[in-house]
C-alpha cells in the first residue's frame, strides 16, 4: 500500500540495516529496499518506476516527504537559523548545506546526498570505473534538534570544543554512510580531546 517504492544503497548489509536514514522509516513501519551491491546504484538510477509505485532513494535528501506527515511540534517556533549558522561556518566548504532532519529519531545527525546529486556510493564507483576528472559532490549535513547532544550544543557559544564537537558529528555520520573521513588522525585527536573532559 505504499506509494513508492523506497531503497537505500551501500556497501554492506549489515551497515545498511543499522543506518540512521531508516529511523522514520523504522517508526512508520515503512518498508525500504537494501541494496547492497555496487550495480545496484545504477539499476536503480536507471528505473524510474515499477507499475504506478515511484523508486525513491532515500539517501537523498527531500525522498521521504511523502510518509513524513506534519510534525506536533512543526506549530512551534523554534528558531535553529543561528545554531545552522554556527555549524555552516565550522563545516565551510564540506558541505552543500546543513537543515534540521525530519528523519531521525535516536541519531544526533546524517548526511545524505542532495536531490539531483549522485550518492557517495555512486561517486566513488565512479572514480574505480577510472573516471578521474569526476567531480565529487558535498553531502547535506542533517540535524536531529532532539538529541540531548544537539541540544546541548545549541547552548554553547562557538568555542573549540564546539568546533571539535560538530567536526566528530560530520565525521561520524560520514562514517556510518560508509563514506571516507578526510583526516582519520584529526578525529582520533578530537575524540581523545573530548575523553579527556568527560573522563
Amino acid at each position: 500500500d505504499q506509494k513508492s517504492i523506497f531503497f537505500l544503497t551501500g556497501a554492506k548489509l549489515n551497515e545498511l540495516k543499522n543506518s540512521p536514514l531508516l529511523e522514520v522509516c523504522n517508526k512508520k513501519d515503512i518498508q525500504v529496499l537494501l541494496m547492497d551491491h555496487e550495480i545496484d546504484e545504477m539499476v536503480f538510477g536507471a528505473m524510474q518506476k515499477y507499475k504506478d509505485h515511484d523508486f525513491k532513494s532515500i539517501n537523498h535528501a527531500n525522498s521521504l516527504e511523502e510518509i513524513q506527515g506534519k510534525d506536533k511540534d512543526d506549530d512551534k517556533t523554534s528558531n535553529l537559523d543561528p545554531f545552522i549558522k554556527k555549524i555552516k561556518k565550522v563545516l565551510g566548504d564540506k558541505v552543500k548545506d546543513v537543515v534540521e532532519s525530519r528523519r531521525l529519531s535516536d541519531s544526533p545527525a546524517c548526511v545524505v546526498a542532495d536531490s539531483n546529486d549522485p550518492t557517495a556510493q555512486m561517486q566513488e564507483m565512479m572514480k574505480q570505473m577510472g573516471q578521474a576528472n569526476f567531480s565529487s559532490t558535498k553531502p547535506i549535513f542533517e540535524i536531529n534538534s532532539k538529541h540531548k547532544i544537539i541540544k546541548k550544543l545549541t547552548k554553547m557559544n562557538k568555542n573549540k570544543t564546539f568546533d571539535d564537537s560538530v567536526m566528530l558529528l560530520f565525521d561520524q555520520a560520514l562514517l556510518v554512510s560508509n563514506i571516507k573521513i578526510e583526516n582519520p588522525g584529526e578525529f582520533i585527536g578530537r575524540i581523545n580531546k573530548i575523553l579527556e573532559k568527560s573522563l
